[in-house]
């Protein structure tokens, strides 16, 4: 049977070989290169990706990122067509489009601070916001598999999503019953992270060098996400097997063989028949299975990325089903409730989500063979460590959160010969809301001694929250304080300190939302003693006649701006004696009543301008400024 098969191959190759001329076409595919988002398995992670997509005409609203897929849009032509890529670019740098395998003339980007090195493949598309579209042309095309990417700094772009499949039909190739594209590739979370941050090519993370990928994926999708292969018993099926990642996979099956037929679009001059292959960086390999066996085939990367973010039991994992396959069970949904902030959380013991899951005849309990595997998880709780594979779990909602949350799995068989995987179920958890005692937030104000401070609503509940928005009244709690306080619901309050001197005193108060209180708040009262200003001493003028005696007030016009000016307490410069008395300027003498006046003598004869000088003190004790009298002596 094997030689006969590989007879009609080499048959069919020479054929094909001396086979007329075909008619070629244009194939015209429009793209854009657009920021997406994919989120990991068993997760509500959310990895920013960018993607390769259908051109809408414009370039999405980016708070509706697309969910990436590497193998949509499928570009397929025929050997000898002309493919044309119309590039619309949607992100922040220059991409382009560039296919291994495939003639076409270049263009090289370089970089301008240093000309020896590429930075694309060929001509890019400018992040002009997606205004223009750029154009590649490939011409007479080669039939085989092969990988379209950016070609434009592709050590990052590509790893950021920028890839999919061209399938080129005809040629050589030989006729099969059906054929399937396999993309294998993998992802690094914090290269992605990095770039969508900005920080990529910094010390956070400087170069592909640090590439570390957790998780491996086949189109797109790490197991249980796959989804089976269907094929039909004792036909040729093509796989067309694509390597977009940086690290080599090694396809390998389990229970079947495949005949190799070619690698990067070039047919082989014989087959060759193996379990496994190496697909290395870029590479691309087809072959062709046939089964003669009804079966569940495991299709898992022999170089063990089985993984998802190191967690086993997922990554590169699919399954070909030959044949009619066994009935499926079907995993039914499921309902659960609990209360907001629950202690403990919900716990469901085993059998869990599998109680109410039917065996294919849709009577019977599930098998014991199948088990519970998670394929999304929560997005506004926790299952801690995770869904147990009995069935059982538990789920802890985020701090105050209620409402509904959910998350889906489905059953997988773990028989020596596994049977097919369940369908996707729900679970459900309604959350029913309580009420959440406000938070009350210390407060602190300044306050003048011998004064009252008076603060406006919102006043003490200005930073106070209540987590189900409920409105807040104020009300006072604990010991009074010391000074006068009225404290209003609205928050506001007016306060006088107990004392004159400067002090710090308190008060506590509660929060309520209608229901509870807040834990007491503390709100402090730093008293500050006010700040005196000094009197202020005018000059004064008098007159009188030769050697006649005058008296007259020197504090009649001085001032204090806070207080009040006390007369008994001016100082004559120089004054000496009882009663005070001093020499002025031109020989005269003054005398200080002690009442706020003076008596000034000029000296005997004296005619003319004689002077002196006085300082006042206020109420608080402050000393004013040197003020100058001056007596016109007739």
């Amino acid at each position: 049977m094997k030689k006969a098969r590989i007879g009609a191959f080499l048959a069919l190759l020479a054929a094909a070989l001396i086979a007329g001329p075909s008619f070629a076409a244009d194939i015209t595919v429009n793209l854009a290169a657009v920021e997406a988002e994919w989120v990991a398995p068993g997760s509500v992670t959310t990895i920013p990706m960018w993607d390769f997509i259908t051109d809408p005409g414009s370039c999405p609203a980016p708070a509706t990122p697309p969910t990436w897929d590497p193998v949509d849009p499928p570009i397929t032509a025929t050997a000898g067509d002309t493919l044309i890529i119309n590039l619309r670019n949607c992100l922040g740098v220059q991409a382009s489009v560039f296919i291994p395998g495939q003639y076409k003339p270049l263009a090289p980007v370089r970089l301008t601070d240093d000309p020896r090195r590429v930075y694309s493949f060929d001509v890019t598309a400018p992040a002009d916001g997606g205004a223009t579209t750029t154009s590649y042309t490939w011409s007479n095309l080669k039939a085989g598999t092969y990988l379209y990417h950016s070609g434009t700094h592709p050590q990052v772009q590509v790893q950021m999503g920028l890839y999919g499949a061209l399938v080129v039909t005809g040629g050589s190739y030989p006729t099969v019953a059906d054929e399937h594209v396999l993309l294998y590739s993998e992802i690094d979370p914090d290269l992605h992270a990095a770039v969508a941050g900005g920080t990529y090519g910094t010390a956070d993370y400087p170069s592909t060098f640090d590439y570390y990928p957790k998780y491996f994926l086949i189109n797109g999708k790490s197991y249980p996400d796959t989804t089976d292969i269907a094929i039909g018993l004792s036909q040729d099926v093509l796989f067309r097997f694509i390597n977009a990642g940086l690290k080599t996979h090694v396809p390998t099956l389990q229970g079947l063989y495949m005949d190799v037929i070619a690698e990067d679009g070039n047919l082989y001059p014989y087959l060759k028949t193996q379990y496994s292959i190496a697909l290395t960086a870029a590479k691309t390999m087809d072959a062709i299975v046939n089964a003669g066996t009804t079966g569940r085939y495991a299709l898992y990367d022999r170089d063990l990325h089985v993984t998802n973010a190191a967690v086993t039991g997922g990554g590169m994992l699919t399954y070909i089903q030959a044949g009619a396959a066994a009935g499926a069970p079907t995993a039914i949904d499921d309902n659960y409730t609990m209360a907001e902030d629950e202690v403990g959380g919900l716990t469901v013991v085993a059998p869990g989500v599998l109680g109410n899951d039917l065996a294919a005849d849709g009577v019977s309990p599930i098998p014991a063979t199948y088990t519970a595997s998670i394929v999304t998880g929560p997005s506004a709780g926790t299952l801690g460590p995770g869904l147990n594979t009995d069935g059982s779990f538990t789920y802890t909602p985020n701090l105050n959160f209620n409402g509904t949350d959910l998350f889906t799995y489905r059953a997988v068989d773990t028989a020596v010969t596994p049977g097919p995987d369940s369908n996707v179920a729900t679970v459900r958890i309604t959350v029913s809301p309580a009420n959440d005692a406000p938070v009350a937030v210390a407060n602190a104000y300044n306050a003048p001694a011998g004064g009252t401070l008076s603060v406006a609503a919102p006043g003490v509940l200005g930073n106070d929250t209540d987590v189900d928005g409920d409105p807040l009244t104020a009300a006072p709690s604990g010991i009074a304080p010391p000074g006068s306080l009225t404290l209003n619901t609205d928050g506001s309050f007016t306060y006088t300190p107990a004392g004159g001197a400067s002090a710090i005193e308190t008060f506590q108060y509660v929060a309520n939302d209608g229901t509870a209180d807040s834990a007491p708040a503390t709100v402090t009262i730093t008293v500050i003693a006010a700040v005196n200003v000094p009197p202020f001493a005018n000059n004064d003028f008098a007159s009188t006649a030769r050697n006649t005696g005058v008296t007259f007030s020197v504090t009649a016009n001085d001032v204090d701006a806070d207080g009040t000016i006390v007369p008994s307490t001016v100082v004559i410069t120089g004054q000496t004696g009882i009663p005070p008395t001093a020499t002025t300027t031109r020989g005269g003498s003054v005398v200080n009543n002690g009442d706020g006046t003076v008596t000034f003598n000029p000296k005997r004869g004296f005619r003319g301008t004689d002077t002196f000088t006085y300082t006042v003190k206020d109420n608080a004790g402050a000393t004013s400024n040197i003020a100058t009298v001056t007596v016109n002596v007739l």
